[in-house]
């Protein structure tokens, strides 16, 4: 899939072969944050629910951290780790420095 600042859509097959997909019609950023601060006032559910946005962001996360390997690590996608790939299981997080404001509770 190829996907520019400019807008360019192109989502490619076998041997980098274009492939004619229907897409959606884009959204603009203000559509989401609409969404978002009309959901807080009336209660209703975000278009896109948390679990989507965390999945897809997260494919995004793996994707780069093959990248900076330079290798294609396996994933646990049940226990949220690599296999036996310390190298790797070592990007999917931070560590903090003490006392920082960021630190998750419990950690």
């Amino acid at each position: 899939m190829v996907l520019t600042k400019r807008g360019k859509v192109e989502i490619l097959g076998e041997k980098n072969k274009p492939i004619d997909a229907k897409l959606p019609a884009p959204t603009t950023k203000s559509n989401h944050a609409r969404n978002f601060f009309d959901a807080i006032r009336s209660g209703r559910p975000l278009n896109a629910d948390i679990e989507s946005g965390f999945l897809s962001t997260a494919l995004s996360h793996l994707g780069n951290i093959a990248v900076r390997l330079g290798r294609s690590p396996r994933f646990d996608p049940q226990k949220a780790q690599y296999i036996d790939d310390n190298e790797a299981n070592q990007l999917l997080g931070r560590t903090y420095r003490q006392g920082h404001w960021a630190i998750p509770k419990g950690a």
